[in-house]
């Protein structure tokens, strides 16, 4: 695939488009909240917010919320269509790739980053037992978080939850939990107008990643019900959940749009507050009915703690004490049964206040600040919090970039963060013994147990990282695979395919990492970047690097995206490009670049587009390392953390066929009657035989997600019919990739999964079987080795399946052998989609271990075929059965292995089960006297029938296979074998 997207550093507004003359860039003040602050820490934060923003929205957030969930009910149906299509091919014994969606296995990653956690839940009853809230990656659990390594476990929900910022568990009945999902961190000012002078709707602060409400289980996080959610035009969060101390059926959820209570244990839902932004609500232990809310974050007009005395029904906004002015939020601990002692980390303002720990005694009537207590800083807005030990509440801990201890006594702090990851977003203590302290921070979770003095990263099993845009992928010369991508907060990492090992990239491990490239004749030469244009490269895979191009953050941002776009050509490998809002390139590999003639901040004359139109997207033609596709933003963030933006619309899609030396590019958004949307294109995948024909990917809601140009750009057609006819989910669509053994299969990654059309976009089915689970926000796909495709995810890591086209091993779809009874075993198999197969080696082995050749059968390479050989077995001697298997070569030298049948050689009437347990198929013998019809059934063990196959038999042993299995879960099932005259049942178990 060529190449590719990036994601912008500058914000999108849908009702700036209704204030603002189209044509020239604007200065709009106060509109956009600096994210990139004094440190990558910051940066890394709010470009995050941004680009997710950014993309989902443009030009038209409203009712996204909505928009989002009604697509997940629809993704869910296309899920059960591509199952109903494997039952139907056990019906009817067709075998084509068309049953195949998707067997995804994850990549894994080191234990040292677990990526961005939220919010921590302890069981009070079992220490062992946490559960944790991730940014994008859903809810983890662990059963040994004291154990000498705890492992984490992803837990399903049956729900598209990325971002958790809040989880509780009942203290009475810990089976009961409630998960409060989306990390949102800024909406309008009021619950009913957007007003983006005020607040700046759509700047790169207003959020993270999506929310469904609340969701509960009351069988430990088997499974989980939906039992609050909101339709809002804005989106809709919850920031904090909270048990009534006195009353666990009571819950209280500070939300992005007020405060609510259930009474029910969330069978029904009140109001009790509508204000914007409730980030955090405490009740009363001695008098439930009295609760303090804090309000508000970022430019929001109504900001400050809040009091109620009579259970919600009227507030007072407290000032005594408070500070005169908040530029963040406010987050809240108590001392547990005292009634009347709470604390606040109060957000002052991004320079650093001297005090940002706040007390009460009076719960709330007066506030008193705690001298000496600064620790929110730049990440006033985004992350700190602060918690009071259960047994001396003297001591508090409190976070934001550090990690620091207070004693309220001495009015003395110290700082106990040592190689703790920065930006803290939870603490806990474990109440039984509060020498155990947990935190959940950009870096994953961290464990003391001595009270704070020494601090171990616990994040084994835990693939939480977020991978941004583009991920670089080659091949080592075993065959396995080489990757690099960068994470957000979380710098860049190279994944060793032969060793199943990741680790950072030399001068790019404490910063953004942004895109990433592998030099496809080499694996060796790597390109990987950080935030802001921040370019190195590596020509001894990753044993060093020496900077290229340099750190634009902070002085230059209105000329660079967030996550600037580069590519690196196939037609000539020292080739690169990277694109802000002109055109670097490079002939030798980094050594000397040309473009770049603005100076940097200054204005110049050289633009892809326009001055601070960004580009988003870069695509190099694999024929031609002169012609290119760019895509580029109409937002674009001020210099030197100024509070404003430039606009200038349109989002432009751009051409140029002399490697950028015409400047600016030529513009191709296309015909009247055949145009682009108005939206971010996110990423290109150019024909690799005619680069006239390139594909886009299109962000936002409403339009059409793919659209395909064969006149490079003329004119687009859209091939995304959309939800009512067959196409795509209605949401942002981030990356493409044509298969690399066939142009006609597209994938596309969205931000709810990964979905493939067999036919050049004229139908589309799901593809996210296997080890996907719940939402999956797919930021890039690339071709893997060994026929496979990588999908990188914001919040769960990378993940690899095999190709649609290859759906069994390469194209084969069936592999079969009878024993005939004279002496012969017959072979049999049947191919789909048949391209680049040099030959089958057939090989057989009397033990299923120890293979031997006895054959080679040339390939047709010809779609749907049948291949027949017939094996002399008649001098094996003192062997019951005989094992058979398939070595495909590719042309390309690559070579596969099919599944092993197994013949009897002196059949014994009746059936016998190979390869239990199973995988992804059961392998049945069936010896019988004569030629007759039969069926296999598989149930669970409810005694749900799941799937059903025909088969005709011959007379001898015949090799039966069910395939297509991969997508059920681990546990018992039975299989039934039924002829015309028997029944036949075996338990077998999925592995």
């Amino acid at each position: 695939m060529s190449r590719k997207k990036v994601f912008i550093l500058a914000i999108v507004a849908f009702a700036i488009l209704g204030t603002l003359a189209l044509g020239n860039y604007h200065r709009i003040e106060k509109l956009l909240e600096r994210g990139e602050g004094e440190d990558d820490d910051r940066a890394t934060a709010a470009g995050e917010m941004m680009m997710l923003w950014q993309s989902s929205a443009y030009p038209d957030p409203t009712g996204i919320q909505k928009k989002y969930l009604d697509a997940w009910t629809y993704a869910q149906q296309m899920k059960r269509d591509a199952e109903n299509r494997k039952e139907e091919y056990g019906l009817n014994g067709t075998a084509t790739t068309e049953t195949y969606n998707g067997s995804w296995s994850s990549l894994g990653f080191s234990s040292t980053i677990g990526g961005r956690v939220l919010s921590i839940a302890m069981n009070s009853k079992r220490d062992n037992s946490i559960f944790i809230g991730t940014a994008s990656g859903g809810i983890w659990k662990t059963y040994n978080a004291l154990g000498g390594t705890p492992v984490w476990q992803s837990v399903t929900t049956g729900f598209p939850v990325l971002g958790v910022s809040s989880i509780i568990i009942n203290p009475s009945d810990t089976n009961t939990i409630y998960a409060g999902t989306g990390e949102i961190y800024r909406i309008d000012s009021t619950n009913t107008t957007m007003n983006p002078s005020i607040t700046g709707y759509n700047t790169w602060k207003t959020r993270g990643t999506w929310g469904v409400g609340v969701l509960k289980s009351t069988n430990g996080g088997t499974s989980w019900s939906q039992v609050l959610v909101k339709s809002e035009n804005s989106l809709f969060g919850i920031q904090r959940l909270r048990f009534d101390p006195t009353n666990y059926n009571t819950v209280y959820a500070a939300a992005t749009d007020g405060l609510y209570k259930t009474t029910n244990a969330g069978t029904t839902w009140t109001q009790v507050l509508a204000k914007t932004l409730v980030e955090d609500v405490v009740i009363d232990s001695k008098a439930p009915g009295k609760l303090l809310i804090s309000v508000g974050n970022l430019d929001n007009i109504d900001k400050g703690i809040y009091q109620s005395l009579d259970t919600g029904k009227t507030w007072t906004k407290i000032t005594n004490g408070t500070p005169a002015s908040i530029e963040g939020c406010i987050k809240f601990d108590y001392v547990k049964n005292s009634g009347d002692t709470v604390y606040a980390s109060i957000g002052v303002n991004e320079n650093g206040s001297p005090d940002e720990l706040y007390q009460t005694t009076n719960f709330g009537t007066k506030w008193t600040n705690l001298t000496g207590s600064n620790h929110c800083s730049y990440q006033f807005w985004y992350s700190h919090c602060v918690a009071v030990n259960p047994t001396n509440t003297n001591l508090l801990t409190y976070a934001g970039v550090g990690l620091h201890q207070y004693t309220v006594s001495s009015s003395s702090a110290s700082s106990i963060g040592g190689s703790v990851h920065s930006d803290i977003h939870d603490v806990k203590y474990d109440s039984s013994n509060t020498s155990n302290i947990f935190l959940a921070c950009d870096g994953g979770v961290y464990r003391s147990t001595n009270g704070g003095n020494a601090w171990t990263a616990i994040n084994s099993g835990l693939t939480a990282i977020q991978f941004y845009s583009t991920v670089g992928v080659g091949s080592l010369a075993t065959g396995s695979a080489v990757v690099v991508g960068g994470l957000q907060d979380n710098g860049v990492w190279v994944y060793n395919g032969s060793t199943s090992t990741w680790s950072s990239f030399p001068n790019l491990a404490t910063t953004d990492g942004a895109s990433c490239f592998v030099d496809p004749t080499n694996n060796a030469n790597i390109l990987a970047s950080g935030d802001a244009r921040l370019v190195y490269y590596s020509s001894n895979t990753a044993g060093s690097s020496a900077q290229v191009l340099g750190y634009w953050g902070e002085i230059h941002d209105s000329r660079t995206a967030f996550v600037a776009p580069m590519a690196i050509s196939k037609s000539s490998h020292t080739t690169f490009y990277v694109g802000t809002d002109e055109l670097f390139k490079t002939t030798n590999s980094g050594g000397a670049w040309t473009g770049g003639t603005g100076g940097g901040a200054n204005p110049g004359t050289s633009y892809i587009d326009a001055l601070h139109k960004t580009a988003i997207a870069i695509a190099v033609s694999p024929k031609s390392a002169n012609k290119l596709y760019v895509s580029v933003s109409p937002f674009s963030q001020f210099d030197g953390d100024v509070d404003s933006l430039y606009y200038s619309p349109p989002s432009d899609v751009l051409r140029s066929i002399n490697g950028g030396s015409t400047l600016p590019m030529t513009i191709i958004n296309g015909s009247v009657s055949h145009p682009l949307p108005n939206r971010y294109v996110q990423d290109f995948a150019i024909s690799p035989t005619n680069d006239d024909s390139v594909w886009a990917v299109i962000g936002g809601f409403g339009s059409g997600h793919v659209y395909v140009s064969p006149d490079s750009g003329a004119n687009w057609y859209d091939k995304d019919p959309g939800p009512s006819s067959g196409g795509l989910p209605d949401v942002p669509a981030n990356a493409i990739m044509l298969d690399p053994n066939n142009s006609q299969i597209i994938y596309v990654g969205t931000d709810i999964g990964t979905y493939v059309s067999p036919d050049g976009g004229t139908t589309w089915q799901d593809f996210n079987g296997g080890g996907f689970w719940d939402g999956m926000m797919v930021m890039d796909l690339e071709p893997y080795p060994g026929n496979k495709i990588l999908a990188a995810t914001h919040g769960k890591g990378a993940f690899v399946s095999q190709l649609y086209s290859v759906s069994l091993p390469v194209t084969v779809t069936s592999f079969t052998g009878t024993n005939n009874g004279n002496g012969y075993a017959n072979l049999q198999w049947t191919t789909s989609i048949e391209s680049s197969i040099r030959q089958y080696n057939l090989q057989r082995s009397l033990d299923g271990v120890n293979f031997q050749q006895v054959a080679t059968v040339q390939a047709k390479n010809a779609n749907y075929s049948t291949y027949n050989y017939n094996d002399n077995i008649s001098s094996i001697q003192n062997s019951s059965e005989v094992y058979y298997r398939l070595q495909i070569v590719n042309v390309d030298g690559t070579i596969q292995l099919t599944n092993v049948v197994a013949i009897a050689i002196n059949a014994q009437l009746g059936m016998s089960i190979a390869g239990n347990p199973f995988t992804d198929q059961l392998t049945i013998i069936f010896t019988t006297l004569a030629q007759q019809q039969a069926e296999a059934r598989l149930f669970d063990a409810s005694g749900r029938m799941l799937m059903r196959q025909a088969y005709a038999l011959q007379g001898g042993s015949n090799t039966l296979s069910l395939q297509n299995l991969g997508f059920l879960p681990k546990g018992m099932y039975v299989l039934e074998f039924v002829t015309p005259g028997q029944r036949y049942s075996r338990k077998v178990v999925k592995k």
